[in-house]
């Protein structure tokens, strides 16, 4: 007897598509099959056709630094609204420049263990050197083995998080002490070269009276060829030290030939993507204005359908949402947060847009949102796939089910870009770990099912599989 079986569903693995049903036995999948005789079941979902994919693994959240409620608070409220995006696994950036990791580690795990919804992650903001001598401890104690700098995007002049600017050294450190422990580290870099965008804000806003007020005006204080010229700065490092560098939130045309160029000589990289920057443009129709600031901008259309071409022949390998819940309005361009929501709309940007617009196919999304990430972090076979064995992580879309990115719809109480907007295909079932926590809509998981993914010791099967990960 199993515990939960999907029938007549369209089941999609990057690698296989059939007709057939997924059989869930505690917190893993026990069977699969393409005929009409699933075993019996406590629970049988008939998925009438629908498409069954493995959960998706995001990558790119910041929480707890909207100012509006606690780190405790966001975390259980965003891992509650990832279930309506058909997220099973969540990453959280962490930063936390007056400590030290190994001080504070623990009672952040003993914080957010009671109140996850989804499986979680950390990723580990480096600030100072102190941090990157830390890099094996934090991994062989909480298998933490991804490190974000922000070498770029904060400047003097537009701060408002506090983040600290990496200079070369700190860069150089991190990727060596990253590039030592096994398996490797990744060090995440945020690109936009800061002397740069200090430089075009100040010419944007005084000298030129603030531009259109606009995301225009956003894109034009930070011209894309910021974020180029220290995406090849951190290339360069990387090739030096060894280090698997990741590129989070890739907005720019030449994005993916820079990736290009490291796969030819050698340097191990994933460009991630966001779904902003594959639908808004700064010339946006919909006029989100001030709503729509985020770091590095929203771009104009040739950077948007540069980075589609860039997924379509696989040199932007992930799509992370740099999720942040904010509340946002009524402040000009300049003064406004960046950042907004985009967790529950991750999927249905990627199919209405990749698939039902330009073509896509469903087993490239697949790859992208959910094999992809869950191979860069060490988390594949037992996440990112539909396997015998492997967590039972599943998403069941409706491709076919049209509807508008209300509040209402998306569950949210903060700022909405999107809001008006209509997508065609949402997730309508998300089974996390054998459990259903999103049914139709509706949330219907508890706090505290999740699980932090990265602790060592851990005594769920399958063992990762290295062998299997992104970076060669």
């Amino acid at each position: 007897m199993m515990d939960l079986v999907l029938k007549n569903a369209r089941v999609v693995t990057p690698f296989k598509e059939f007709n057939g049903w997924v059989a869930v036995r505690g917190e893993r999948i026990a069977a699969m099959g393409d005929n009409d005789d699933p075993p019996r079941a406590e629970r049988v979902i008939d998925c009438q056709g629908k498409a069954l994919i493995p959960g998706v693994v995001e990558p790119h959240t910041h929480l707890g630094v909207s100012g509006r409620a606690t780190h405790a608070e966001e975390v259980q409220s965003e891992t509650a609204v990832a279930t309506l995006g058909g997220i099973t696994v969540v990453f959280e950036h962490l930063r936390r420049k007056d400590n030290l990791y190994r001080e504070i580690m623990p009672s952040i795990i003993d914080e957010v263990s009671p109140i996850l919804h989804v499986d979680f992650g950390f990723h580990l903001g480096i600030t100072k050197h102190e941090h990157c001598a830390e890099i094996p401890e934090c991994a062989e104690r909480w298998g933490l083995r991804s490190y974000k700098l922000n070498i770029g995007g904060y400047g003097k002049e537009q701060n408002p998080y506090k983040a600290v600017v990496a200079d070369n050294a700190l860069i150089y450190d991190c990727m060596v002490n990253a590039a030592s422990i096994t398996p490797q580290g990744i060090v995440m870099t945020h690109c936009e070269d800061v002397a740069l965008v200090d430089h075009f804000i100040r010419v944007v806003r005084d000298e030129r009276g603030g531009g259109s007020g606009g995301l225009k005006s956003w894109n034009e204080a930070r011209p894309p060829f910021c974020e180029d010229l220290d995406m090849r700065r951190a290339a360069r490092l990387a090739k030096l030290t060894g280090a698997k560098w990741y590129v989070p939130h890739t907005t720019i045309d030449t994005g993916p030939g820079i990736a290009a160029d490291c796969y030819r000589e050698g340097t191990q990289v994933v460009l991630e993507t966001c779904p902003q920057y594959l639908y808004l443009t700064c010339e946006d129709p919909y006029q989100v204005g001030a709503l729509g600031k985020v770091n590095p901008p929203i771009r104009p259309r040739e950077h948007v359908e540069a980075i589609w071409e860039g997924i379509k022949n696989g040199l932007v390998r992930v799509i992370g949402t740099d999720h942040v819940p904010l509340e946002k309005g009524g402040k000009s361009i300049w003064e406004e947060l960046p950042g907004f929501l985009g967790m529950q709309v991750l999927l249905p940007i990627m199919i209405s847009e990749g698939i039902h617009k330009r073509g896509l196919t469903l087993r490239q999304v697949v790859e992208i949102c959910c094999y992809n990430p869950a191979r860069t972090f060490y988390l594949y076979p037992r996440k990112g796939t539909i396997e015998v064995g492997s967590d039972a992580d599943l998403t069941l879309i409706d491709m076919e089910l049209e509807a508008e990115c209300s509040d209402e719809w998306l569950q949210t109480k903060v700022t909405n870009v999107y809001k008006g907007i209509r997508f065609k295909g949402w997730p309508v079932v998300t089974v996390c770990r054998g459990s259903v926590v999103m049914e139709n809509r509706e949330i219907v998981g508890k706090p505290g099912w999740g699980k932090c993914v990265q602790l060592p010791g851990d005594d769920r099967e399958p063992a990762l599989d290295l062998s299997e990960a992104i970076w060669r």
